[in-house]
């Protein structure tokens, strides 16, 4: 056990120190307090229970934090980070970012106390001192006239590149949500009897070659993956379907549904659009196919739903294992990250979910059914199940080590409704009638992984309630 930090300063490098009487505090009656300076800075190894988010705004920090230690269980990132004089002082390590304009190692010395104010509660991460030393040097690396201001809300992206000096990505929920599928299904509902493409196949002195073979193109890729190279399932379809009079039919679908969730903001600090569309589900879609289309072949109908299964266009309710082609990029984007040992954290749109708890986060953040909105969590693992429905999981960990989003069961059926779990993690056996789902392969209960902070979301859930992923750094060891 290294009580004391392995950090080893390197000459000519930019030192930045400041005593207490440069760092103000703006909760009332609140001091810069030495009474846990005698303590030593790791008492044992750092681990991601360690950290328990309390009266500050900096769950991009304390994620990150997390994300690191649970692919380093050793530590050693964070030991070499900082380091106690063993003078009353520490001095911490970051690595320069674009707020500093380098690349370069710079180092945060100051006195090795805490905010304090007997009766209203902590301002710093319970736990080990490490972590509330941590979060004095970012608040001095990010001052903004004030302790609690420095650490009221960042980017995990930007607090990555500082602690590991790796470079870090940054990816909203747009860069995982390419429409491709559907602008094919928009194509199959444009092609009928006197339409652009029958025209343009016709043939015609003012059209010309190039254009008519696209469009020939185009009805034989309707012909041959949609209908099964089916030319009378094409014909049926083209008839019942004359001069496209269901395109703007089904635009009217998408835009009551919508294709992508609301666009966050423009960067990585900018706060999240309010309005959040849902996305379209394929109940949604066969209920609108089949209300849309009377008359029309039973057969020639089944052609298009199993295309658009096929081709993963939309995704089903939660639960149900039906994930579009963009869900699984997003999947697969976290799955193999963190099988190359990458740091992910991954945040939530302002607003999650319309059924609010009474409870509250820890600077006020709205939680609906478990899940806190305008946070950051880890991501630990991703997770396959090989029994139908074959559902996809991502584990995360919430910062403040308590309130989780748990599933049970929507009647007899496969669609999954979200719980809040928020057991006491003093209380070894807790007894509750819920019957819990999770992933296939995890042992524990998700009643010991809740008194943990830890809990599995299924993937549809992350996808309509996660607007941004942020990491890809590397610890220094990989």
């Amino acid at each position: 056990m290294l009580d004391y930090g392995t950090l080893i300063t390197g000459p000519g490098n930019r030192l930045i120190r400041k005593a207490d009487n440069e760092l103000r505090i703006a909760t009332f009656l609140s001091k810069w307090s030495n009474h846990r300076s005698k303590e030593m800075l790791f008492p044992s190894t750092p681990k991601v229970a360690d950290i328990s988010q309390q009266s500050l705004g900096d769950c991009f920090l304390l994620s990150s934090l997390q994300s690191i230690l649970h692919l380093e269980p050793d530590g050693y990132t964070i030991y070499r980070t900082m380091i106690d004089h063993r003078d009353g002082w520490i001095t911490v390590r970051f690595h320069g970012d674009e707020d500093h304009g380098d690349r370069l190692e710079y180092y945060l010395k100051f006195q090795k106390t805490v905010p304090w104010f007997p009766g209203a509660g902590l301002l710093y991460s319970k736990g080990p001192l490490w972590i509330a030393m941590l979060e004095k040097a970012y608040a001095i690396a990010k001052w903004k006239g004030s302790y609690e201001a420095s650490l009221n809300g960042g980017s995990p992206r930007k607090t990555l590149r500082m602690l590991t000096g790796s470079d870090t990505d940054f990816h909203d929920r747009e860069a995982f949500s390419g429409d491709q599928g559907i602008t094919e299904l928009k194509t199959v509902f444009a092609v009928g009897n006197n339409t652009v493409h029958t025209r343009m196949a016709a043939g015609g002195r003012d059209i010309s070659a190039q254009r008519q073979q696209r469009a020939v193109n185009i009805l034989a890729k309707c012909r041959n993956e949609v209908f099964n190279t089916s030319q009378p399932c094409l014909t049926a379809w083209m008839t019942y379907n004359d001069r496209g009079r269901l395109a703007a039919t089904f635009d009217d679908f998408l835009k009551k549904y919508g294709t992508l969730i609301t666009k966050p903001g423009a960067n990585a600090d900018a706060p999240d659009i309010q309005l959040r569309r849902e996305v379209a589900r394929f109940e949604q879609f066969e209920k609108w196919l089949d209300t849309n289309t009377n008359g029309l072949d039973i057969a020639v109908k089944a052609c298009i739903l199993s295309y658009v299964l096929r081709n993963k266009i939309f995704p089903g309710k939660r639960g149900t294992g039906m994930y579009s082609a963009q869900d699984l990029v997003t999947f697969n984007y976290v799955k193999s990250g963190l099988a190359q040992k990458i740091v992910l954290t991954a945040g939530t749109y302002e607003q999650v979910g319309t059924s609010l708890s009474k409870l509250r986060g820890t600077v006020g953040e709205s939680v609906s059914q478990g899940l806190a909105g305008s946070h950051m969590y880890s991501l630990l693992a991703a997770a396959e199940d090989q029994l139908f429905p074959n559902r996809l999981w991502i584990k995360l960990r919430n910062p403040w080590g308590r309130t989780v989003r748990a599933y049970v069961r929507d009647g007899g059926g496969l669609s999954l409704n979200a719980v809040e779990l928020n057991p006491d993690p003093k209380q070894r056996n807790v007894v509750v009638r819920q019957v819990f789902v999770k992933p296939e392969a995890e042992p524990q209960s998700v009643v010991s992984l809740a008194q943990q902070g830890m809990f599995w979301i299924e993937l549809s859930d992350f996808i309509k309630r996660f607007n941004k992923i942020q990491g890809g750094a590397r610890p220094a060891w990989v």
